[in-house]
């Protein structure tokens, strides 16, 4: 309960400020096995530091005060099963590791952009989320950037496989790291669009990584049911900046066919989207009618894969807390309501509460200190009691 509550303090301390201490001077590269990209799928995270999971570079980065931080290269598995490199960012407390290893943090971004540039481990270790907090609380931390993002190839912005994948194999990755002694003990976190992507980290977890040893999975504003997030928000104006990297995303990943979609405007908004980061797109602002000629959902092909990529399909093998502001105008807080639908009816053991002042950013600090209860109580093998559990909020 101590650590918990020290957690939490850091953690609402961390949101504000993060501050980061001059590095030593750090040795050279470790390099490792390249991605063998002629291999399919590795269900075994030791059988092939070449196949998903397998950690290809590790190479010192700075770090807030009292950590370790590298940032790493490590292969996962694209959506044909062949092999693909994702980067990502592996921080651990500057110290002796308690018996067994770190226990280890997956962190899951929020949305960040399209563009190589925008890759968070660009910046080093000062975009994790909390990291400042997890590291005074003894846990190690591992962040991918989600493959295509800062790698080859183009990001699948919400395909939950993809960014599930990148997830579970960034912890495969951060296993290899001797240096970094983490424990089999893994927690999975993630904020926006990173939720989404924790959440089908659980979802695969037992089947793509069944060796992941998953403490708990927390999702803080997760775009849940997509059908419901595009209702509700695409058909506002000036919303083709959030559905843009989406459409251009699903063309690139798909191989979608966006004529019938998107008009001539909305089409020239999809090219500039694929090299931006996250932010106001002026080209993108105005009536929605200037960019779509239909609704994603009255088109069938893409009606499909806004289910395929919606939570709540499959069961997660871990408690499971998701945390939602109440004037979230990015997540609609009726539509994690909704999602919740799906996701109570299949696990068994999910805490949600909504934080009715919190917008999408200021959800970050609303939910720390649940967050880091939840966390705490999950890893002790404790049954938390953070917000309302499936049966009370029906």
């Amino acid at each position: 309960m101590i650590k918990a509550a020290i957690a939490a303090a850091t953690i609402a301390a961390a949101v504000l400020l993060a501050g980061c201490s001059d590095p030593e001077p750090e040795p050279p590269p470790q390099v490792f096995s390249d991605c063998d990209t002629s291999a399919t799928e590795n269900g075994d995270a030791g059988a092939a530091e070449s196949g998903a999971g397998g950690l290809t570079e590790g190479e010192s980065t700075l770090a807030p005060e009292g950590a370790l931080a590298w940032t790493i290269r490590y292969c996962s598995t694209a959506r044909d099963d062949s092999i693909l490199e994702v980067t990502g960012l592996l921080a651990t407390p500057d110290g002796d590791a308690p018996e067994g290893g770190w226990p280890l943090v997956a962190f899951a971004h929020g949305t960040a952009g399209l563009g190589d540039q925008c890759a968070p481990s660009v910046d080093g270790a000062e975009k994790v989320l909390y990291l400042d907090a997890w590291i005074e609380a003894g846990y190690a931390v591992v962040a991918s950037d989600y493959a295509g993002l800062g790698t080859d190839g183009v990001p699948g912005f919400l395909v939950g496989e993809s960014e599930g994948r990148s997830v579970l194999d960034s912890i495969r990755a951060a296993r290899g790291m001797s240096a970094a002694n983490v424990s089999p003990s893994t927690m999975i976190v993630g904020y926006s669009q990173g939720g989404h992507a924790a959440l089908f980290a659980g979802e695969l977890a037992p089947t793509y990584a069944p060796e992941i040893e998953l403490a708990a999975v927390a999702a803080l504003a997760p775009p849940t049911d997509l059908t419901e997030l595009v209702n509700v928000r695409f058909n506002e104006p000036n919303s083709f900046d959030t559905a843009a990297p989406l459409i251009a995303s699903w063309v690139a990943y798909y191989g979608q066919d966006p004529t019938s979609l998107v008009t001539a405007r909305g089409a020239e908004v999809l090219d500039i989207v694929l090299d931006e980061c996250t932010g106001r797109l002026p080209e993108a602002q105005g009536p929605v009618a200037q960019f779509l000629n239909s609704s994603l959902t009255d088109i069938p092909e893409w009606a499909a894969l806004l289910e395929e990529n919606s939570t709540g399909q499959v069961a997660i093998e871990a408690p499971v807390f998701i945390g939602q502001g109440g004037r979230d105008n990015l997540v609609p807080v009726e539509v994690t309501r909704l999602g919740l639908t799906d996701l109570c009816a299949v696990n068994e053991d999910l805490r949600y509460r909504e934080y009715p002042g919190a917008t999408h950013g200021g959800l970050r600090l609303a939910a720390a200190e649940d967050l880091a209860q939840f966390l705490a109580d999950s890893l002790a093998g404790q049954p938390s009691r953070v917000g309302d559990d499936c049966a009370s909020l029906n």
